[in-house]
C-alpha cells in the first residue's frame, strides 16, 4: 500500500514539475521575441498625423521600411498604396529619420506624415505596415488623438 502511495506522489510531483517547466519555457520564448508597437497619432491643433514606432521587446530590432495604404472614396473596401515620396512631410524644418534604423529596448522613432496625407487619413481609412530586416511585417496599430491645448489623449 505504501508503495502505491509513494508511486502516485512521485508521479504527481513529476507531472507538476513538467507543467511548471513548460509554462516557464514558453514565457521566456515569448519574452525574448522582437516586438514593436505602432501608433498613428493625430495632433488636433496642428491637423497632422505622426507615425510612431516603439520597440516594446527586449531585443534590438532593425526597422527596414513602412508603408501605408489609403481607403478609396468610391470603393470603401479597396485600399491604394501610397507612394514613398508622398508619405512624409517635406518641411525642411522637420528632419525625417533615415531607414533602415535600429531601435533598442524602449526606443522610439517618429515620422511626420505629409499634410495632404494627414487630411485624407482624417476623413477616410488607412492601413499601416512596418517591416523589419528579418522580413516580419507588423500591421497592428493604434490611433490616438492628442489635444495639446488640454493635454488630453
Amino acid at each position: 500500500m505504501w508503495e502505491t502511495i509513494k508511486d502516485v506522489t512521485l508521479f504527481i510531483i513529476a507531472f507538476w514539475g513538467a507543467i511548471i517547466s513548460t509554462v516557464l519555457g514558453v514565457r521566456e520564448i515569448i519574452k525574448e521575441r522582437r516586438n514593436i508597437t505602432i501608433f498613428l497619432l493625430f495632433y488636433e491643433f496642428q491637423g497632422a498625423y505622426i507615425l510612431s514606432i516603439v520597440n516594446t521587446g527586449r531585443r534590438p530590432i532593425n526597422i527596414h521600411s513602412f508603408n501605408m495604404a489609403i481607403k478609396g472614396i468610391e470603393a470603401k473596401d479597396i485600399y491604394t498604396q501610397v507612394r514613398t515620396g508622398q508619405l512624409l512631410d517635406s518641411n525642411p524644418d522637420i528632419k525625417a529619420p533615415q531607414l533602415p534604423m535600429v531601435l533598442t529596448d524602449g526606443q522610439s522613432v517618429e515620422f511626420h506624415l505629409s499634410p495632404s496625407l494627414s487630411d485624407y487619413i482624417r476623413y477616410n481609412g488607412v492601413k499601416v505596415s512596418v517591416t523589419d530586416s528579418e522580413g516580419h511585417v507588423y500591421t497592428k496599430y493604434r490611433t490616438m488623438e492628442i489635444n495639446e491645448k488640454y493635454d488630453k489623449q
